[in-house]
């Protein structure tokens, strides 16, 4: 075998298992992103503050999550937190 051919051969071979290697990190890259993205969400829809249905004047978290007062009410597109308007 010449050394020419032998260096074509090695070439290719690295050149697959770069390939190889790209294929696999770019799923695993998109798995990743995937799974911030659902995490954000879920956090997202844990954490939103919708009126409370015993008392509409406090929020509660869409999780049941009471707030205990942080957030009073929300009005006038103002949030009033412990009677300071933010």
């Amino acid at each position: 075998m010449s050394p020419n051919k032998y260096l074509y051969i090695c070439t290719q071979r690295v050149e697959s298992i770069f390939s190889i290697l790209d294929v696999y990190l770019l799923n695993i890259y998109i798995m990743i992103k995937t799974i911030s993205f659902k995490l954000i969400v879920v956090i997202g829809l844990l954490f939103t503050a919708v009126p409370s249905e015993e008392n509409p004047n406090t929020l509660t978290l869409t999780s049941g999550i009471p707030t205990n007062g942080f957030i009073q009410f929300a009005k006038d597109d103002h949030v009033y937190i412990s009677e300071y308007e933010t």
